[in-house]
């Protein structure tokens, strides 16, 4: 007689897409992604007359062959089970990418105990099960003692993990590891020690890319496949001294602690340094590159870029400002991003905050009240030293909350309530009923960019300072098709549809968080924001669907009658008669609104000299 001794894993560690203990053949199951070779093995003792351990061939749940018997202990050494030992199942998983393993199910007196594999598994990794067979020599499906090698994902250990052609999770843990993703959107987390992972296969769709997290350790983050592979990844460098690539799609790359290299390579990418001196390369297509704290370098690439500032940002270097004009709308192709930084009164700062000098090479040395600085090589002092031209780069003349105008001058919108009034165009002072306020955070403006404000640039239509808006939102412009001689007529532009037909009109791609403030009055009118003419809240089914279900819910108590808009049928949407409801209980909108398509006509006529 001989004794085998064998390692293996509880059942309880691995996870099914079926949330049972019996699989079918395309069933998915995953062992758990925290698994430790260390810590969470069972042993299996197994003493036999041969090398080869046999099955259930009969269905008696005593095994076929009397001369195998058995003990289970956990890694504590504590005994979990012992008598007559055998092999229930054979279970075959794939990994997608043409790696098999197989999974054997260890029995005693009829109850589930262990699972043995050949070769080892690999903890968080998704598997397809494409058979299950019974372990029966007529089957050949008995496997050899000698099969069965001893899985080496030890948490505190360097390994190398691969991830297979599915959706996996897999944590590293300590040790200087190396991490192959591959296929399907996976999430990888290095932890400790200094490791490299590859990503980059993704998923089914672009949105379907892989989450890493590099931890602590100097780390490598690089994609598989250059620009090859087109997803949207999301990278955090974490602690360490990490370098960082995107390769294709639109990636958001957090840079953590520590030195780090970010290269943001192609697709429109959010590149954050975080702390310490970063080196951060944005590569093609319309970046946003924060450098965060620390004196870091950036440079944008080809394309139109936003860099971003804030306070405590440091002494910051950007190798390639555009300073060109290429559709010709007075600001520059790259832009800055000043709306997190603040002067020494906690105000934002504007253009005449900002003292311009040399950096003793020709380069342009921008510093701000609080002492961060930037300085732009290959720019001249002469090109950025007025307020204009700095107002060209991105750094406003005026910028405060939007102000709206009232009887009594202007006052932040955030400050207004109910009851108190507003200055309107044609109809006079009238009260706010209601103020509704929705806050978007980086997620949600990340999911949804299309939520993103549209920023109109200081004096574009009138207004004094930036004015940032919903997209949605109507900006009163006047109607060539009317000329003068018959009565100025005007109509409402929504802000999305101007992006393409007015200069100074941007969607602030900078923004990582935005309150949009809606003021309802008795009637839709026009009221006064930052000295542009613009809408109050219609609330017709689009804008009341916006809000969530407490602002809802405070709306409809206090004008019960306006759940009605949101009850016009969504099969067969007429907006025509969901704007009659509308009317039928709030009234009609102050003047019409253009469609995208009318807006684009009226900017190339002749007779707008407006816009």
């Amino acid at each position: 007689m001989s004794t085998y001794t064998l390692r293996g894993y509880a059942l309880s560690d691995f996870y099914s897409s079926t949330g049972s203990a019996t699989v079918a053949p395309g069933d998915v199951i995953q062992l758990a992604p925290t698994w430790d070779a260390a810590t969470d093995y069972l042993q299996v003792n197994v003493t036999d007359d041969e090398g080869l351990f046999h099955g259930d061939a009969n269905f008696d749940e005593v095994g076929s062959d009397s001369n195998q018997l058995g003990t289970i202990k956990d890694s504590s050494g504590n005994t979990l089970a012992s008598g007559r030992i055998y092999l229930e199942d054979r279970i075959t998983l794939s990994d997608g990418e043409g790696n098999i393993v197989y999974v054997y199910v260890v029995e005693i007196g009829g109850g589930e105990q262990a699972i043995l594999t050949n070769p080892p598994i690999v903890p968080g990794v998704t598997y397809s099960v494409s058979a299950v067979d019974n372990v029966d020599t007529s089957l050949g499906t008995v496997p050899n003692y000698s099969d069965f090698s001893w899985s080496p994902y030890d948490a505190a250990t360097g390994q190398t993990y691969d991830g297979g052609g599915f959706s996996d999770q897999i944590e590293a843990g300590g040790g200087n590891d190396t991490v192959y993703s591959g296929g399907g959107a996976d999430t990888v987390y290095g932890g400790d020690g200094n490791d490299t992972i590859y990503y980059g296969t993704g998923g089914a769709t672009q949105s379907d890319g892989d989450t890493v997290y590099g931890g602590k350790g100097d780390d490598l983050i690089d994609d598989v496949g250059g620009s090859e592979y087109v997803y949207d990844d999301t990278l955090y460098g974490g602690g360490g001294n990490d370098t960082l690539y995107g390769g294709g799609g639109h990636d958001e790359i957090y840079g953590g602690t520590g030195d780090d290299f970010i290269a943001g390579e192609t697709g429109h990418d959010e590149l954050y340094g975080g702390d310490g001196v970063d080196i951060i390369y944005g590569g093609e297509g319309y970046d946003i590159i924060d450098g965060g704290t620390g004196n870091d370098t950036l440079s944008g690439g080809s394309e139109e870029d936003v860099f971003v500032l804030q306070d405590g940002s440091g002494f910051d270097a950007i190798t390639d400002f555009d300073m060109g004009d290429d559709d010709l709308n007075g600001l520059t192709n790259d832009q800055f991003d000043v709306s997190a930084l603040t002067d020494t009164n906690g105000n934002p700062v504007n253009a005449w905050d900002v003292v311009v000098g040399d950096d003793g090479a020709g380069g342009a040395v921008l510093t701000f009240p609080n002492g961060e600085s930037v300085t732009l090589w290959g720019v001249a002092p002469s090109q950025v030293d007025t307020a204009p031209e700095l107002y060209s780069i991105g750094i406003p003349c005026y910028v405060s909350g939007t102000r709206i105008m009232t009887p009594s001058g202007e006052v932040p919108v955030e400050n207004l309530r109910a009851g108190d009034l507003v200055a309107t165009l044609g109809a006079g002072p009238q009260p706010v009923l209601w103020h509704g306020k929705r806050c978007l955070g980086r997620d949600i403006l990340a999911e949804h960019p299309e939520l993103l404000p549209v920023l109109i640039r200081d004096g574009t239509f009138g207004n004094r300072g930036d004015l940032l808006v919903s997209p949605q939102h109507g900006i009163y412009v006047p109607d060539p098709r009317f000329s003068p001689d018959a009565g100025a007529h005007r109509v409402f532009a929504r802000a999305k549809h101007l992006l393409s037909t007015q200069a100074g009109v941007r969607v602030a791609r900078g923004k990582r968080e935005v309150c949009y403030h809606h003021l309802l009055l008795p009637r839709h009118a026009v009221i006064v924001a930052n000295g542009a003419l613009s809408e109050s809240l219609y609330p017709g089914r689009f804008a009341l669907s916006g809000f969530d279900r407490v602002a809802r819910a405070e709306l409809f108590g206090l004008f019960p009658a306006l759940e009605a808009i949101l009850r016009v049928p969504c099969a067969g949407f007429d907006p025509v008669k969901a704007e009659l409801v509308t009317t039928q209980i709030y009234g009609p909108p102050a003047y019409p609104y253009l469609t995208g398509a009318r807006c684009a006509i009226m900017a190339r006529s002749p007779a707008n000299t407006r816009w």
